[in-house]
């Protein structure tokens, strides 16, 4: 992996925890309840990437990843794919049937209530 020089495993564990709490629609009030840290905390953590790692790993447990994808994992490039991929599959609905879009809809409808679920 080629990092920039200024581009610690702090910074980048921060730019991806800011990546999880945005994908999950959550203040950053919400997120900090939900790693189990005060929002002081996670704030510079999000900020500047300013940790210990005593409280990255506290985050990694309560995120239920490892510590090694939160800091060397690219968050935003997998956001970015995904929203390729919605605009694909918005322009292949669009070609659907009024029958076959119904039925699409009944599944992505079953598919958003079992991720919901997770997070």
């Amino acid at each position: 992996m080629n990092y920039e020089k200024d581009d610690n495993w702090q910074n980048r564990f921060g730019r991806n925890l800011e990546s999880i709490r945005k994908a999950r629609h959550k203040s950053v009030k919400e997120f900090a309840i939900e790693l189990g840290i005060p929002k002081s905390t996670l704030h510079p953590i999000i900020k500047n990437g300013n940790t210990s790692l005593n409280t990255a790993v506290q985050i990694s447990n309560a995120l239920d990843k490892p510590l090694d994808d939160l800091i060397n994992g690219d968050f935003m490039l997998g956001e970015t794919r995904l929203s390729k991929s919605a605009k694909e599959l918005i322009s292949a609905f669009e070609n659907l049937s009024a029958e076959e879009q119904e039925t699409a809809i009944y599944h992505i409808t079953e598919l958003l209530k079992i991720v919901r679920k997770k997070y």
